[in-house]
């Protein structure tokens, strides 16, 4: 026997699925591209056919780096509409641009290497990575947001906080990079703007609109109207039936009042035995709490120690380095230490490290940057390495004689990959902090430049 296939449920699960893609629609108009997402994925969970979804989840995808997936999506639309769909412009405008899918699968393959470098504890070579991918493909959210990671582990807070700022330029709403924003800024609630995006969610957006969707609603509310009114007729029947049955034999009645007395006995038995149940576990909750707080001063007594066993390690391991003369390895590790889980005479050693280990490891880094400077005209990843470097040099001395050319060539690298503020910055920093270094008259030649009068 084949039943009848209930048409008003089918409407409905796609009238959810409609109102869901309205809900995604307005809110990557306002960047909130990562509620976009969870409202059109949950849209397609009603109803896998909404092509309008498909293709406003592939333009949000798109915007946030992920082509892969936005693809992905234009392809499955397609598959449910051959003709007039608008899945089959933004394919076709993808494929044509193949400068943008090779700077996607270079971007893809250098994140992956920076997740393997942050694993292995390289975060130095994890930042140097993700500054190309975002040069490379500056919507990547996730790069950004790994790279922010990368800045707060190393202790540079200014940089961090510049990434997360690139990341919710793209996406206002970003989970992760709200989370980091918060530890970085803890008493500042960002700022949101209101203004309408004019990128390519806003510009790109499937001619599917709100007013469709409505005509929709009043077409599916009128056929629901049809149904209420003939479902009240029924129960009205319904109901009238029992109360003449009730009318016709009162014993029922008794008998009723009778299950409802037995009703009300058996639920007073069931919160009692609740109210004994929740006393126990509230018993065992306070058990647990102070097992727990004992723990935890354990723990916090375990840690305390391991950190200074690791900082004894370190300096074994700096030792060893220096024996060897590889100051630049040494130097980093000497710079993390934590002076303050050290004794008097391994302070002593510490200090010593400190002005014989740090100029050397500046000449290093300053000869390395330079050459990657040097090679920076044709490969704009080598001024990321360079910058890098020069500021090593610096970080462990600034007062060599090689100090203000390493300043001077951070302010070169910043004009020439285009980030003309930084550079001013720079340059102004250099003549203040080196009022007599050989490059004063070319910062100031670059200055007159960069800030024409």
């Amino acid at each position: 026997m084949k039943y009848p296939i209930d048409t008003s449920v089918t409407q409905k699960i796609q009238l959810i699925s409609k109102k869901l893609y309205n809900q995604g629609l307005e809110q990557a108009n306002n960047r909130d591209l990562t509620g976009a997402i969870a409202s059109l994925q949950k849209s397609l969970l009603f109803d896998k056919s909404n092509i309008q979804a498909h293709n406003l989840l592939g333009l949000v995808y798109y915007e946030i780096g992920q082509i892969g997936l936005a693809l992905k999506h234009w392809v499955l639309s397609s598959n449910f509409q051959k003709e007039d769909n608008l899945a089959f412009t933004y394919m076709k405008q993808v494929q044509n641009d193949k400068r943008t899918l090779e700077k996607q699968t270079e971007a893809i393959k250098k994140y992956n290497q920076a997740l393997q470098a942050l694993q292995q504890k390289s975060e130095d070579m994890a930042y140097i990575q993700l500054k190309s991918i975002v040069l490379l493909h500056p919507k990547f959210v996730e790069a950004h947001c790994l790279l922010a990671l990368c800045a707060i582990k190393s202790g540079e807070p200014a940089r961090a906080l510049e990434a997360i700022e690139q990341a919710l330029s793209i996406d206002h709403y970003h989970p992760l990079a709200l989370r980091y924003y918060q530890h970085l800024k803890p008493n500042k609630i960002r700022p949101v703007t209101t203004e309408k995006p004019k990128r390519e969610v806003q510009r790109s957006v499937p001619q599917y609109s709100r007013q469709g969707y409505q005509k929709a609603n009043q077409k599916q509310r009128s056929n629901w109207g049809a149904l209420n009114f003939i479902g009240l007729f029924v129960t009205g029947a319904v109901c009238m039936a029992a109360l003449m049955y009730i009318l016709v034999i009162p014993n029922k009645v008794n008998e009723l009042k009778q299950e409802i007395t037995q009703v009300q006995q058996k639920a007073q038995q069931d919160r009692q035995k609740i109210e004994t149940d929740i006393a126990n576990y509230q018993a065992q909750i306070q058990q647990l709490q102070q097992e727990n707080s004992t723990l935890e001063t354990t723990n916090k007594t375990l840690a305390e120690e391991q950190k200074r066993l690791d900082e004894i390690q370190k300096i074994q391991q700096i030792s060893l380095l220096v024996q060897q003369n590889k100051v630049e390895e040494a130097a980093p590790l000497i710079y993390a230490i934590d002076t303050s889980l050290l004794n008097s005479e391994q302070q002593a050693t510490h200090e010593q490290w400190v002005q014989t280990v740090y100029p050397k490891a500046a000449k290093i880094f300053y000869d390395q940057g330079v050459r990657n400077y040097n090679q920076g005209k044709n490969d704009a990843a080598k001024y990321i390495e360079a910058q890098y470097l020069f500021e090593q040099s610096l970080r462990y001395s600034q007062n060599e004689y090689f100090s203000d050319d390493a300043l001077y060539f951070i302010g070169a690298i910043h004009e020439n990959i285009g980030e003309t503020k930084k550079a001013i910055e720079v340059y102004e920093k250099l003549l203040e902090q080196y009022p007599n270094t050989n490059q004063r008259n070319n910062a100031r030649t670059r200055l007159q430049r960069l800030k024409p009068s």
